[in-house]
């Protein structure tokens, strides 16, 4: 059986694995203007965590930050570890190819005046390590701006990690980070917090 053209085998990449202007093009097709206007919640006014949509590109992967200097930052609020599919989605994309029918990862342009970085990963951490760990150069991006800054992004990977096809309910470490980021968020001190606090912090979330 033939392969679909949006899948792009990686085993035929050689050394230098990188996304082509092709790539972006055959992406660009499927993710066009009718289907992006029919996701608002993603591409529209009604994007998540103060976001909103700039473009799509191919970025060399030295600019992005991939948020996981520790286990505990991978997804944000989402996760409390490592995605525990990380070697099942490393080793589809090896086996089967980059699929560019779907939504690719997600980046926004860092804010950071101090950031080392120019982008950072707002939904597709695990597919990012996947691709660091088979050496890409780059990397296939929906870029989004961070318009309010009062929002924290974690909100879009919340979102997203429940669209479509939800992945569940969290469990325990990851409802115990998104609980406590949410009051360090409210501006808590953690270390001297006191229950009533805790209680008054929690009571809209």
């Amino acid at each position: 059986m033939k392969k679909s053209k949006f899948l792009i085998n990686i085993r035929t990449m050689g050394d230098s694995r990188q996304f082509l202007p092709e790539h972006l093009d055959l992406y660009q097709q499927i993710w066009n203007t009718v289907a992006r206007e029919a996701r608002p919640e993603i591409f529209g006014d009604e994007c998540n965590g103060g976001l909103r949509w700039s473009t799509t590109e191919i970025i060399p992967i030295s600019k992005i930050n991939p948020r996981i200097d520790t286990v505990d930052k991978i997804q944000g609020a989402v996760r409390a570890g490592l995605n525990p599919e990380a070697q099942n989605i490393t080793s589809s994309i090896v086996n089967n190819g980059w699929d560019l029918r779907e939504l690719t990862i997600c980046v926004s342009r860092d804010t950071d005046p101090e950031g080392t970085f120019d982008y950072k990963i707002v939904e597709g951490c695990t597919r990012y390590l996947s691709l660091a760990g088979l050496q890409f150069e780059n990397i296939l991006c929906e870029v989004f701006d961070h318009v309010d800054t009062s929002v924290s992004t974690d909100y879009f990977s919340v979102f997203m990690n429940d669209y479509g096809h939800p992945k569940g309910r969290l469990d325990a470490p990851s409802l115990q980070m998104f609980v406590t980021s949410q009051v360090e968020a409210q501006g808590y001190d953690l270390t001297t917090i006191t229950k009533k606090e805790i209680m008054e912090a929690t009571e809209s979330i």
